[in-house]
């Protein structure tokens, strides 16, 4: 049953580096001038492409669904799958340690 109490830890660890990740790049994000005029720029250029999307194609055109896609998409490349990555690797390297020795 250890397996079982490391893979629940494991599993609490992951959960917990992502949203201390998510919250500490918006934290800095915010607080960095350059990133945040990025931000307030792109988020403009998006919000204006989606007005535009809408008066072309009317309401149906889907693009907010596409960006809220976008947007997610972009948060979990960031935020999981950094940390998603070591965790299995480290995991990994555990169980072979285990092994070898």
């Amino acid at each position: 049953m250890v397996w079982l109490r490391r893979a629940i830890g494991v599993i609490f660890a992951t959960a917990v580096a992502i949203g201390a990740g998510l919250v500490f790049l918006t934290v800095a994000a915010l607080a960095d001038p350059v990133t945040r005029a990025a931000g307030f720029a792109l988020i403009q250029f998006a919000v204006w492409a989606l007005a535009d999307a809408d008066i072309v194609d009317g309401l149906n055109g889907g693009g907010l669904s596409a960006l809220t896609g976008f947007v997610w998409m972009a948060i979990v490349t960031v935020c999981a799958v950094p940390v998603v990555a070591v965790a299995s690797i480290g995991e990994v390297a555990q169980s072979a340690r285990a092994f070898l020795v």
